[in-house]
């Protein structure tokens, strides 16, 4: 989907004294205002209820 998206990365460490964990999260922009604009001409992004974004070519 066009905008922003949080994610949540778990790591899980082993060694001799013990295990670790850290968890990083973090915010992140899929397809900004920008790339829309770079689009070449003929292209566009159709979004649909429940399917991913997608680049399409568009007819005259």
């Amino acid at each position: 989907m066009i905008g922003d998206f949080s994610y949540t990365n778990v790591s899980i460490s082993s060694g001799k004294s013990g295990r670790s964990r850290s968890r990083q999260e973090g915010k992140g922009r899929i397809f900004g205002v920008s790339n829309l604009a770079k689009l070449y001409r003929g292209r566009a992004v159709a979004l649909a209820s429940g399917a991913p974004a997608t680049l399409v070519r568009t007819l005259p």
